[in-house]
């Protein structure tokens, strides 16, 4: 696996700055045993990132947060409601995402 720098996996002409999360949940999925977090936009921001991705299928959404890509964890654009989720594959990493937002 080749890991790229978060600047190589942006479209600079498709993106949206300054967005704050309200909020952050962290859970277990037990059925396909992951950790999910759960970040949560202003109806606003949301509308954004709507928009932004509106045209986008099949494919995982992007958020740049402290020069590191994050993904979604499913094919879930355009983003879903207010919500961008992530997966990982400890309760460690999924606290180690969150906590890359409380900084953002």
């Amino acid at each position: 696996m080749e890991i790229i720098h978060s600047t190589e996996c942006i479209n600079y002409k498709k993106q949206v700055t300054n967005i704050k999360p309200t909020s952050i949940a962290i859970g277990e999925n037990e059925n396909i045993g992951v950790y999910l977090v759960e970040i949560h936009f202003s109806k606003e921001d949301a509308d954004n990132l709507r928009k932004l991705t509106a045209d986008v299928h099949e494919q995982r959404i992007i958020l740049s947060v402290d020069n590191q890509a994050i993904y979604s964890g499913f094919l879930n654009a355009p983003l879903s409601r207010n919500k961008f989720t992530i997966t990982a594959n400890s309760v460690e990493r999924a606290r180690r995402t969150a906590a890359l937002f409380h900084g953002s």
